[in-house]
């Protein structure tokens, strides 16, 4: 399923980066676009590997997260308020 997929890469792309895995990082967070371009999650992401600032309407949509994700949570942290 694309959503799930997008969900998968995009935290996958964020392992990557915290793990200082620079290229890793890009190329998942554009596969997970890509994936589901109507995620949020995965436009924070994009938005978070390449040190910008996330859509505000993208951050807010993927603020409806699973608390019992971390990683999710962990990367709308990386995002900012």
């Amino acid at each position: 399923e694309p959503t799930a997929q997008a969900v998968l890469l995009a935290e996958r792309a964020y392992l990557h980066l915290r793990l200082g895995n620079g290229p890793e990082a890009t190329a998942d967070a554009r596969a997970a676009a890509a994936a589901d371009p109507g995620s949020a999650l995965a436009q924070v992401t994009v938005a978070v590997v390449a040190g910008q600032a996330p859509d505000a309407a993208a951050l807010e949509a993927a603020r409806i997260a699973p608390a019992d994700d971390p990683i999710w949570q962990a990367i709308l942290q990386a995002a900012g308020p």
